[in-house]
């Protein structure tokens, strides 16, 4: 990811993506982990201001998959 836009549209996708799954299999103990862990891998929590706001905003996608309940 290398600005706010693209991390933003990503992050829509992949919460579309699992939003479709939920409703298709229902929620496991796991639910979104692994696209979770994917993005972190994609970003840098010590690098720009840039790339800390992206860091930030995983973080808040990995908050919503702990508390979605469909």
């Amino acid at each position: 990811m290398n600005n706010i836009r693209q991390a933003h549209g990503i992050i829509g996708k992949a919460k579309k993506k699992l939003i479709d799954k939920a409703a298709k299999n229902g929620l496991t103990e796991n639910f979104g982990e692994a696209e979770v862990r994917k993005l972190l891998d994609q970003c840098d929590p010590y690098g720009t201001p840039e790339q800390r706001v992206i860091h930030s905003m995983v973080q808040e996608f990995e908050k919503w998959t702990m508390n979605y309940t469909g």
